[in-house]
């Protein structure tokens, strides 16, 4: 009789963290989603298929899970170091009905291995979007090498991330008021360089310190010499928040001005 080798999935040595922080409104590529570890005891193992199921959150979807490749993950564990890490086959998959599925892995097990998944986004993601992949025994598919039978592989990972899109950082952030004095009524210019695309219809929301008075800040005080469309603000206590409509989109990175009238400086 044959005696055929174990196949036996669990956590890699280092998780992925959070791929999609700060890259809301950008359409990034080369994201690692989640890794895993395969180790073969008794016989090499070849490795056939693979199945990822996918949780969204938000507006995420099929489409924005696209190019997705297996990597080992010979370099810095958790990340995908390009040139580095070492592609499984030839096979890339697009996510189609929650689930990514390579059917021609063409891999070969010999042993302890971390493995990581590395994806493209299919469009451009929008903050707050969510993605979780879930790693299960079941959804491996090998064989030994030796023993040419099929082996049933045990284990879990249990550490999978949730990638969460947040609001990219801006840089050059500043707020010229003129005048600049107590008391006075003042138009503020307020200057940065997004990370991300601003959207046709998109959200700014600017915070002012205590000491300004925001409640003579109307439409028509708001306009833009980087940025077309026409704008709309809305006032809570510190807060305006203005809209964007009518225009194109910004790409990025891009350095913009928003210019705010009828602030009072009281203090």
């Amino acid at each position: 009789f044959t005696i055929k080798g174990k196949s036996v999935l669990a956590d890699p040595d280092t998780q992925v963290t959070n791929y999609l922080s700060g890259t809301a409104g950008t359409q990034p590529t080369n994201l690692g989603l989640v890794g895993f570890k395969i180790t073969p005891t008794g016989e090499h193992l070849s490795w056939t298929d693979l199945t990822i199921s996918l949780s969204y959150g938000g507006t995420m979807a099929d489409a924005d899970i696209t190019n997705a490749k297996i990597y080992v993950d010979t370099g810095t564990v958790g990340t995908y170091d390009a040139g580095t890490d070492a592609l499984v086959g030839a096979q890339s998959v697009n996510a189609s009905g929650g689930v990514l599925i390579w059917d021609a892995v063409a891999g070969t097990v010999t042993a302890a291995t971390d493995y990581l998944i590395v994806f493209d986004a299919g469009a451009v993601l929008s903050n707050n979007e969510t993605v979780q992949a879930i790693v299960t025994a079941a959804d491996i598919t090998v064989a030994g090498v030796d023993s040419s039978l099929s082996i049933t592989t045990s284990g879990d990972v249990d550490n999978e991330p949730l990638h969460t899109v947040t609001a990219a950082v801006l840089t050059g952030v500043s707020n010229s008021p003129a005048p600049d004095t107590v008391s006075d009524t003042s138009t503020h210019t307020v200057s940065f360089t997004t990370a991300g695309i601003l959207p046709a219809d998109g959200k700014i929301v600017v915070t002012f310190d205590p000491g300004f008075d925001l409640s003579e800040v109307g439409d028509t005080d708001i306009s833009s010499g980087t940025m077309d469309g026409t704008f709309t603000v809305g006032i809570s206590g510190q807060e305006l928040t203005i809209t964007r409509s009518g225009g194109g989109t910004n790409q990025a990175p891009a350095a913009v001005d928003i210019v705010i009238a009828d602030i009072t400086n009281t203090s």
